[in-house]
Parts: structure tokens; C-alpha cells; sequence
């Protein structure tokens, strides 16, 4: 069992100190981790969900970007990044790179 007394973690009677917050390269590659693994586990039900009949790369292209969305609005919820005003001049080429990756991505599977 794990107890907390302010700021001391006591774990299986081992006593050691619990950072405030975790250091921004292990968090970095977390996220890095994280997103690699969504990436494989996205190509993997991709396969299986064409190997099984389904034909509707735009619907499946919708999906992907209503997710995105939805996973967006949550991490923006939990205040995991912080929302600033851009000009669309100049994020432009990134979404086009963006859709593009997912679209061509769906469209190799058909």
C-alpha cells in the first residue's frame, strides 16, 4: 500500500521524496511514446477494420479527425497545453500536411 504524508511518499516502507513535478525531457518522451504507440494501435485497427469489408475511406478519414478533436478537447480540459490565437496564414501549411497525412494514409488501405 502507498501513503502520502506532504510531499513524502512511504511505499512498502521505503521513504522518498515526490517531485512537484516531473522533469520536461521524461515527460517529452512520454508524450513521444504515447503518440508513437496511438500511431501503431490506429494503423492496426485500420487493417483490420478494411480486411473485414469496410470500404468508406472518408467516413473512416471523419472518424479520425472527430477523435483527434474530441482527444484535443480533452487534454486542453486537463490543461495539459495551453490554447493561443494563430494566424491561419500561418498554421496553414501544417493542417494541409496534416489532412493530407491522414487521407493518403486512409486511401493506402483501400
Amino acid at each position: 500500500s502507498t501513503q502520502s504524508h506532504g510531499g513524502v511518499s512511504c511505499f512498502n516502507g521505503s521513504i522518498k521524496r515526490m517531485d512537484s513535478q516531473a522533469s520536461p525531457m521524461i515527460t517529452t518522451a512520454s508524450y513521444m511514446l504515447l503518440n508513437f504507440l496511438a500511431s501503431v494501435a490506429i494503423i492496426w485497427i485500420n487493417k483490420y477494420v478494411f480486411l473485414y469489408g469496410f470500404k468508406f475511406g472518408t467516413t473512416l478519414t471523419f472518424l479520425h479527425f472527430v477523435c483527434t478533436f474530441a482527444g484535443l478537447w480533452i487534454c486542453k480540459s486537463y490543461k495539459m497545453f495551453e490554447v493561443k490565437p494563430l494566424r491561419i496564414r500561418d498554421v496553414l501549411p501544417l493542417c494541409i500536411a496534416f489532412c493530407g497525412f491522414v487521407v493518403f494514409n486512409n486511401l493506402s488501405l483501400l
